[in-house]
């Protein structure tokens, strides 16, 4: 049986731009000892980098993917410069950055008002597991990011030391 609704009281909140207390290995190792079988082969399945829906999708999570692919081609338009592309106005605002890094920061943070929308309407069940995962990894990729990281990479890359 679902035990879920115990396993959402005891996740701690979510803050974009915050570390998480958690991560996506405690999260699954959690989630398996609360969920039901099929419950966590669904909630395992929660990649945000896989944003073409399928068939064995959940309801939540083809929501999902229907956003990410919308904001995806949406970026691919504007990107080739192409007529047909449709900006919204937050998307606008995120591509309006100075730098690269924080334009990403940017449709990460469009990605995570989305899910937070979502999961406001999803009180204790599983579509509220789904977007806190996801929520969970759009922190991942956010803390990802590191400045001596990245020019390590960049003037390995260029060749320049």
């Amino acid at each position: 049986m679902d035990k879920h609704y115990y396993f959402i009281a005891q996740l701690p909140a979510l803050l974009f731009g915050q570390l998480p207390q958690i991560d996506r290995k405690y999260f699954l190792s959690e989630a398996g000892k609360w969920l039901s079988e099929r419950g966590f082969r669904l909630l395992s399945q929660v990649d945000l980098s896989d944003f073409v829906p399928s068939a064995s999708d959940n309801r939540y999570l083809k929501e999902y993917k229907e956003f990410e692919l919308d904001l995806r081609q949406s970026l691919a338009s504007f990107r080739k410069k192409s007529q047909d592309y449709r900006l919204r106005g937050q998307l606008n605002e995120a591509l309006s950055g100075v730098s690269p890094l924080e334009v990403e920061k940017k449709l990460l943070r469009l990605r995570w008002d989305y899910v937070d929308s979502c999961q406001t309407e999803n009180n204790f069940n599983l579509g509220y597991l789904v977007y806190y995962f996801l929520k969970l990894q759009i922190l991942e990729n956010f803390f990802v990011f590191n400045k001596e990281k990245g020019r390590e990479n960049f003037n390995a890359f260029s060749g320049v030391k």
